[in-house]
């Protein structure tokens, strides 16, 4: 034993291993909380809800009407996604409900090529590899509605108008 351990009296020692040990407990409690409240987030929270709606707050608040989406299908594993029944309204006073409808917008990615950007943005250098492969993009059911109100006035560029206007007060 060395000189500072025998100087140690066991009320001490005793003192600092229950200390250690509720430290262990504790950390392993927060452990299993920590993995609990993940696992009831990515089964139990509706994530297509709060995305849905965040979409349809934020894409609203950008293009002046009303933006939707219904079903959104995401594989990580699988590098595929896709978002369906897209619409955004026309502005007030148009005679059509909606500029665009979209049955479904559907991506696909090289997986490899999203690690590899992603290997590399952590490096420190930064990444060198920039390119993510997009194997597919696919859009079901397009509908768009050009409709002129006279011939300087049409949706398009109002909506157009709305997006730049917005988008420079959100940029103060």
């Amino acid at each position: 034993m060395s000189e500072e351990n025998k100087n140690v009296k066991p009320a001490k020692k005793s003192r600092i291993k229950k200390f250690f040990k509720w430290l262990l407990i504790l950390i392993i409690t927060l452990i299993v909380l920590i993995a609990g409240g993940v696992y009831y987030a990515l089964n139990y929270l509706d994530w297509q809800g709060i995305v849905r709606n965040l979409v349809h707050e934020k894409g609203s608040e950008v293009v002046g009407t009303s933006v939707d989406i219904g079903k959104i299908n995401l594989s990580l594993k699988d590098g595929k996604g896709g978002i369906s029944d897209i619409s955004v309204e026309n502005p007030s006073g148009y005679s059509q409900d909606y500029i665009i409808k979209l049955g479904g917008v559907h991506v696909s990615v090289d997986v490899n090529s999203v690690k590899k950007l992603a290997e590399e943005s952590l490096k420190k250098t930064g990444p060198k590899v920039k390119t993510v492969v997009i194997n597919e993009i696919r859009v079901d059911k397009p509908e768009v509605t050009y409709e002129l109100m006279n011939l300087n006035k049409n949706n398009a560029d109002d909506i157009l108008a709305n997006i730049n206007k917005n988008k420079a007060s959100s940029a103060k």
